[in-house]
C-alpha cells in the first residue's frame, strides 16, 4: 500500500469501513508519512438482512446469507449492551450468538480502542470504541465492525 500511493499520490483517498482495520492502518501510514492525503472512509453498504454487502456474499446460499447477518445483530448487541467496567460478558455473548447461528469457526469477535485498535475489556465510559467480526460460514470468511459509542 505505501508503494502504491507512492505512486499514485491521491490528494484524497476513498476506503470502505467494512475493513475497519485496513482502513485505521492506512490512516497511520498516511500519518507517519506527513502525506498531504485525506482520508475518507464511507460507509458500509449493507442487505436489508444488515448483512454487510460483499464480493464474497456471492459465494452463500440465500440460507447462510441469513444465518451470516447474525455478524451485524451481534454488534447491535454489543453497541446496545455497552457499559462502562468489565465487557467481556457481552464480547462472549456475542461470539456465541455468531456460533450458535452456524458458523464452523470465529476468527475473532472484538471490542476495540476505535483508533488505536487496542482490545478493550475494561470501558472508561468515555474511549471511543468498535466493535469487530471475522467469521467462516461454510467456508467464506466474513468481516464487518460497528462504533459502538
Amino acid at each position: 500500500m505505501k508503494r502504491l500511493l507512492e505512486i499514485v499520490m491521491p490528494s484524497t483517498l476513498f476506503l470502505g469501513r467494512k475493513d475497519y482495520q485496513q482502513c485505521m492502518v492506512i490512516g497511520k501510514l498516511i500519518s507517519l508519512y506527513g502525506w498531504d492525503i485525506r482520508l475518507n472512509i464511507v460507509p458500509t453498504l449493507r442487505e436489508d438482512s444488515g448483512l454487510a454487502m460483499s464480493s464474497r456474499n456471492m459465494r452463500l446460499s440465500e440460507t447462510d446469507k441469513q444465518k451470516a447477518s447474525v455478524i451485524y445483530r451481534s454488534l447491535l448487541f454489543l453497541q446496545q449492551h455497552l457499559q462502562t467496567d468489565d465487557l467481556s460478558e457481552y464480547r462472549t455473548k456475542a461470539e456465541i450468538m455468531i456460533k450458535e447461528a452456524g458458523f464452523t469457526k470465529i476468527d475473532y469477535v472484538a471490542i476495540a480502542e476505535a483508533t488505536t485498535l487496542e482490545p478493550v475489556t475494561n470501558w472508561d465510559g468515555q474511549t471511543p470504541l468498535v466493535g469487530l467480526v471475522a467469521a467462516f460460514i461454510n467456508g467464506v470468511r466474513l468481516i464487518d465492525n460497528m462504533a459502538l459509542t
